[in-house]
């Protein structure tokens, strides 16, 4: 009876820290991409299960010779806020910050900011990255976890990551084959990342092919008119094209 009392003790507080590990609030910048010229937004965003955010700071780091600071934003979790704004210490370092009495609730999870940058990079070539990294993290945020972005220049479009969530899934192979029988619409962005052996068409093919790449059999530049991926030679795959 005893073992039994402190095995379930045991798993209690096993349950009860696994808990406490994944209830971490967290602050995220989320990844971009553009080309020369292009305005391009970053999200800021949050997930703040254990904190009310009444007063934030933060300084984003980003790469000057890539991005120039346009102008910012509330998010909508701090539209609301009495004070909000952005400046540019240097041309690498932007500062964001504001407050408000009433503030952001705990267990909320959304957009803190948005940051507007136009592309400045004359020198860099297709998908060229760098880093976009929160730092200096003060008052209500400070202490939380940080996640990067990534700002990628120009990268190609028939990519396969249909939803532009970061990685390519089974669901962006889902979102293509249904765009491709017509029972949804897309973005040109989101078409150009479904059309994934640049046809010009989005076809169950290419839905395949995504598959394909979410299951690491393949990616969508080895179904490019000229390649093949078994071979290393340039050519399509004949069976995500006879679908």
């Amino acid at each position: 009876m005893k073992q039994r009392f402190i095995y379930l003790s045991f798993m209690c507080l096993l349950l009860f820290f696994n808990g406490f590990a994944y209830a971490q609030d967290v602050i995220q910048v989320e990844s971009a991409f553009g080309c020369t010229g292009e305005l391009i937004t970053v999200p800021i965003t949050i997930d703040n299960p254990d904190t009310q955010l009444r007063a934030f700071g933060f300084d984003l780091a980003i790469d000057s010779a890539m991005l120039t600071l346009d102008s910012c934003e509330p998010g909508d979790l701090a539209t609301d806020f009495d004070f909000f704004d952005c400046s540019e210490l240097n041309p690498d370092l932007i500062r964001v910050g504001g407050f408000d009495p009433d503030g952001i609730p705990a267990g909320s999870s959304g957009t803190l900011a948005l940051l507007h940058f136009t592309v400045t990079c004359g020198s860099c070539t297709e998908s060229d990255t760098s880093t976009l990294e929160p730092q200096n993290l003060l008052d209500d945020i400070a202490g939380w976890n940080v996640v990067n972005g990534t700002f990628t220049y120009c990268p190609p479009c028939h990519h396969g990551d249909v939803n532009f969530s970061g990685s390519v899934t089974a669901g962006d192979a889902q979102l293509a084959f249904n765009f491709a029988l017509e029972f949804i619409t897309l973005t040109p962005e989101e078409e150009c990342a479904a059309d994934c052996n640049d046809s010009g068409n989005v076809t169950a093919g290419d839905a395949q092919a995504i598959f394909n790449t979410a299951l690491e059999l393949g990616t969508c530049a080895d179904s490019l008119p000229g390649k093949s991926a078994a071979s290393g030679d340039f050519g399509k795959i004949s069976r995500w094209d006879t679908i």
